[in-house]
């Protein structure tokens, strides 16, 4: 296993599939991907759409930067990035471009929707893709 991707938001779903990436990354020696992607889908005026997509943007560099640091003093090699667009199409794209071998992600992310049954971004990942997906409850 070279390339383990895990989409984080934030939620304590994602940072449990962040530490559980992490073991099988010390495991077997793989990269780790870990990427935020901004949606892109908010039904709102487009002035004030564009400020949340920014700050949205921000705290998801704000994110990545605890992550480089949670990485710190591991050998692991770590990517990260941020993305905007629709979040299960991104995450299904990067993980084919990088030809990932696992994708690892939380069962339940920061949306409303997706607190009601199989995260709603997590399913699509799972039916959208070839690659392996280890969804961390």
């Amino acid at each position: 296993m070279k390339k383990i991707l895990v989409p984080i938001d934030g939620s304590k779903h994602s940072f449990k599939a962040l530490d559980k990436a992490k073991l099988l990354a010390e495991a077997f020696n793989s990269e780790v991907i870990v990427m935020n992607v901004v949606s892109d889908l908010i039904a709102v005026n487009v002035d004030y759409k564009i400020d949340i997509i920014s700050q949205n943007i921000a705290m998801g560099e704000q994110l990545l930067d605890s992550v480089k640091e949670s990485f710190k003093d591991s050998s692991i090699k770590l990517t990260t990035l941020y993305k905007v667009g629709d979040v299960a199409k991104e995450i299904v794209e990067k993980a084919e471009k990088d030809d990932v071998d696992l994708i690892v992600m939380g069962s339940r992310g920061l949306g409303v929707i997706s607190r009601t049954f199989l995260g709603s971004i997590s399913h699509k990942v799972i039916n959208n893709t070839d690659k392996s997906v280890l969804v961390v409850k």
